[in-house]
Formats: structure tokens, C-alpha cells, sequence
């Protein structure tokens, strides 16, 4: 099971996940997963900050960085939408 809010590992997304932009959200079907996973509003900086390997510390700095939202606000909400993609398969240490 993945460990939240960890300073050692990378995260990634999975080479499998499939993901579909539309104007307001993008759309996540992970392997082996029946119905997309839609994530919008600041959740969109979350996937888009996983392009390629970052910790949690990391992605909680860039997060905040494409949403203008200060760090301490907004690193509960990525670390729980990190969780949760990797919950589902999402992502994965990289």
C-alpha cells in the first residue's frame, strides 16, 4: 500500500494509465479499472505535476506553484489525490 506524504519516493504515472484531457478536467482510466477517475480543478495541477518523478514534498511545491495556492494550504489535498491515484493504479514509485 502506498505511504503518503513520503520524502524518499518518486512517484510517476503508470505507463498504462490512460488519460483524456477535455477543457475542465482530465480523465484516468488505470489498468485493470472499470470506470475513469475524473479529476478537475486543482486535481489537474496533481496529474499534470506526475508527468514525471517527483516526491510528495516536490509535487506539493509544484502544485502550488500552477495553483497560486500557498503550499501549507492546498498539501493535504495533493497528498490525498497522489494516494488516491496510486490506491487505484494509477501511478506508481517511479
Amino acid at each position: 500500500m502506498p505511504t503518503p506524504a513520503t520524502d524518499s519516493v518518486a512517484w510517476r504515472r503508470r505507463d498504462t494509465t490512460l488519460s483524456r484531457r477535455t477543457p475542465r478536467a482530465v480523465l484516468i482510466l488505470a489498468d485493470g479499472s472499470d470506470e475513469p477517475l475524473r479529476l478537475a480543478g486543482p486535481a489537474l495541477a496533481v496529474w499534470d505535476g506526475l508527468d514525471e518523478p517527483v516526491t510528495d514534498a516536490a509535487l506539493v511545491v509544484r502544485v502550488a506553484a500552477a495553483t497560486g495556492v500557498p503550499a501549507d494550504d492546498i498539501g493535504g489535498d495533493v497528498i490525498a489525490t497522489r494516494t488516491a491515484l496510486a490506491l487505484i493504479g494509477a501511478v506508481t514509485e517511479a
